[in-house]
């Protein structure tokens, strides 16, 4: 049985670990330090934040369930890559259990007593190689996050079958997770109600030869937001004074049973879809129609607007079909959308020449309908693609008609 030996080193290396921007366990906020020898016995808790809070906080930490119960979220809308509102969740999985260590005030890692057996060999190396006056304490923080990859991979493989491994915390919302056993465990954050599918991505490395990493997902109404697994040991160890950058474990001053991690998080926008729809109510055979539409989406009100998103397209009759479509992607989710008819040709005059969608959902697919009626005049059209041009004109930007080589329109 695979075995490594724990002194205090894991929960100092990852306390020096926040100078370098990793995931840090820390002894909790408001709680005493445990005095006196290590006891194994003795339940543990952890308590999830959020680093920098007051910037995800309202998205990702919603008002705490009842006992019992988890944040809703999850499912799909059907849509490809479309997931629902999740709020951050945390399972936590035992890597390797704690047992004393004979005649020192410390713990080993058994790595064989539970799902993570066959990364044991491999993971003892390592941790034997991460002693507090080993290496550079940057370096170390890398080789910890390493680790965690290494575990959220085999928990989580790119290709073939995941193993059945049953978290000992599953889908626990932010705060204090109680009566946790001593051990190494992998923390994954995710969003509530979310499968693996769903919550875990592979980011390609930055350079050719450099592996994929994972990172794991959340969902607010606006905004996706990627985490890191991490490693966290149980208990930890006190450190006196404020140098907490290693040394000998025996500075210690207890251990703390009672830990306090923080979350670090990136976040994007989320984009939502518009679909555009037309319909005109006759087609002349032999006759080609085109309609032009100008798709601007706005963030903020007042001199705090701002226009995320401008674009121009065209839908163009000629088959004798009466009804046509076109779907953008990539507009900025939660921005007002304006869709206005820029372009009739002479034939068809339409019924509502603008359509506003106040608020985007990245969840739900938008529309905007047209409708245009023919007006007795049988004059064919010009596909507005490559014939209209933003420009200002007098000071005033719009789109501008550009006639097409050959000719103007009739």
């Amino acid at each position: 049985m695979k075995k490594s030996v724990l002194t205090g080193a894991v929960s100092i290396l990852m306390a020096a670990a926040l100078a370098f921007g990793a995931p840090v366990a820390l002894a909790a906020e408001g709680e005493a330090p445990g005095a006196g020898p290590l006891d194994l016995e003795q339940p543990n808790s952890l308590t999830v934040k959020l680093d920098n809070a007051e910037n995800f906080a309202d998205d990702l930490d919603p008002a705490a369930p009842e006992e019992g119960e988890t944040p809703e979220g999850g499912g799909t809308t059907g849509e490809p890559g479309d997931p629902l509102v999740a709020p951050a969740v945390v399972d936590l999985y035992l890597v390797a259990e704690a047992e004393k260590l004979p005649g020192s005030d410390g713990y080993t890692y058994d790595f064989g007593a539970g799902s993570f057996g066959e990364l044991a060999e491999d993971f003892s190396a390592k941790i034997e190689g991460l002693t507090p006056d080993a290496a550079a304490q940057e370096a170390k923080a890398s080789a910890w996050l390493d680790l965690a990859q290494e575990a959220a991979k085999f928990l989580f493989p790119e290709e073939g079958a995941a193993p059945e491994v049953t978290p000992a915390a599953k889908e626990q919302p932010l705060g204090e997770i109680k009566d946790l056993n001593a051990g190494l465990y992998l923390l994954v954050p995710h969003g509530a109600g979310l499968t693996p599918e769903q919550y875990v991505e592979y980011v390609p490395g930055l350079g050719p030869e450099a592996a994929a990493s994972i990172v794991t997902k959340a969902f607010s109404e606006l905004y996706a937001y990627s985490f890191t697994p991490y490693l966290v040991s149980l208990p930890g160890r006190n450190v006196e004074g404020p140098d907490t950058t290693g040394g000998n474990t025996a500075d210690g001053s207890g251990w703390n049973y009672d830990v306090t991690t923080y979350l670090k998080v990136t976040q994007e926008p989320r984009y939502g879809q518009l679909v555009i729809e037309k319909g005109i109510d006759a087609y002349l055979d032999g006759w080609n129609a085109s309609f032009v539409f100008e798709i601007t989406a706005v963030k903020g009100e007042g001199e705090d607007a701002e226009t995320v998103y401008s674009n121009v397209v065209s839908l163009d009759f000629n088959d004798g079909n009466r009804d046509k479509s076109v779907t953008l992607d990539r507009i900025p989710a939660g921005s007002t959308v304006t869709v206005t008819e820029v372009y009739s040709g002479a034939s068809y005059t339409a019924e509502v020449p603008s359509v506003e969608i106040p608020v985007l959902s990245a969840t739900e697919l938008a529309t905007a309908s047209f409708t245009n009626n023919h007006n007795d005049r049988n004059s064919g059209g010009y596909g507005a693609n490559n014939h209209f041009e933003y420009n200002e004109i007098n000071g005033i930007p719009g789109w501008a008609y550009v006639q097409p080589e050959g000719g103007a329109e009739e």
